[in-house]
């Protein structure tokens, strides 16, 4: 005791400043510190799930593409096939018979582009819609928790005001 009075270390305000601290500490922790934790925990959440959404609508776009390819590559395969038997027919007919494969071949082949050229659009257009209503929803929910973020550190301040 006598150590502490000739240091200047009065016990009872060294007591007193040790539960006011500890009274500090528990109420931060109660009313700044979880809830600060539950905000950075949700924040995560919401960030892992637009991530998620954003790799699930690459695949989908790669899905998208790897289908056009193969939509192209069987047209291909069926042009070589009419073709192919364009040829022959017209080894065994007359001259007449040879350009009018031709002719009909040709046209399979633009019909096909055609068609391949309206299910890629479509693809794309079915595409870029979905990834501007993810973009919107992220861009909605960021601003939304913005202002939720703000609310609550106004919150927080009124509460310490109060204490």
């Amino acid at each position: 005791m006598e150590l502490l009075t000739a240091l200047g270390i009065d016990l009872r305000i060294f007591l007193a400043q040790l539960i006011n601290f500890a009274i500090l500490v528990f109420v931060l922790y109660r009313f700044a510190y979880n809830p600060v934790l539950e905000l950075l925990e949700e924040r995560k959440k919401k960030i892992k799930q637009s991530a998620d959404d954003v790799e699930a609508s690459q695949k989908l776009l790669q899905n998208a593409q790897s289908e056009s390819d193969q939509i192209v590559l069987n047209a291909k395969k069926e042009a070589r096939v009419i073709i192919e038997e364009a040829q022959e027919t017209a080894n065994k007919s007359a001259h007449v018979i040879l350009s009018k494969a031709e002719a009909e071949t040709k046209k399979i082949a633009a019909d096909a582009q055609l068609k391949i050229q309206q299910e890629k659009d479509q693809i794309m257009f079915d595409v870029q819609d979905d990834m501007t209503k993810l973009v919107v929803d992220a861009t909605e929910k960021l601003i939304q928790k913005r202002y939720e973020t703000e609310d609550d550190k106004q919150f927080i301040k009124a509460v310490f005001k109060k204490v």
